[in-house]
């Protein structure tokens, strides 16, 4: 960034801000995924879908995809606003996540795990199969056919080094059967 504050972004994931617009106001637009190292100085921004994260200087993830958000503050303090309304204020190891306009719930985050991701490493606890599903797709950039299991959640993780381990890694434990069609369609039942 223009500051020297540094922003990691996800598969998939993309950053908007301008130049000029910038360094008078440090406000950058994200969808997807991003963890961001922010140097001290003005209020820095980041915008997603109906929600803000303001912060001084400080280090944080944020992930905002469809109706899914969460932010983790990882060093500092960081302020949340969702819809408008609500504010919340998170402190150094504290996280916020809302899904599908539902209340927001804050929670105690696992640092190594909540950017485990920038190392190609991906956690989950109770999370909507699903979602697991779209994480594997974008990391690996296949079409993953599934039919009656996505009401199911998975604790577990994956790593992005390698699409049969990754498939291997979620599907076993939930005895669960796939096959890689070829390079970009995958089938899971």
């Amino acid at each position: 960034m223009p500051d020297e504050s540094e922003v990691t972004l996800n598969s998939g994931s993309s950053l908007k801000y301008t130049r000029l617009g910038y360094r008078k106001n440090r406000e950058v637009t994200l969808s997807g995924e991003g963890f961001f190292e922010i140097k001290k100085g003005n209020l820095f921004s980041v915008k997603t879908d109906h929600k803000t994260i303001e912060v001084l200087g400080t280090s944080f993830n944020v992930y905002s995809r469809n109706e899914n958000f969460n932010v983790q503050c990882i060093t500092g303090t960081v302020k949340v606003e969702i819809g408008g309304k609500n504010e919340f204020i998170l402190n150094e190891g504290q996280g916020i996540k809302a899904a599908n306009n539902q209340e927001a719930v804050i929670y105690a985050v696992e640092k190594s795990k909540s950017i485990a991701w920038i190392k190609g490493e991906f956690f989950f606890d109770s999370t909507p199969f699903s979602t697991v599903l779209n994480e594997i797709e974008r990391q690996f950039n296949v079409k993953i056919e599934f039919k009656g299991i996505q009401d199911r959640v998975y604790t577990g993780f994956f790593t992005n080094r390698d699409l049969n381990a990754a498939l291997e890694n979620v599907c076993l434990p939930m005895s669960l059967q796939f096959k890689i069609v070829d390079e970009k369609k995958v089938l899971i039942w």
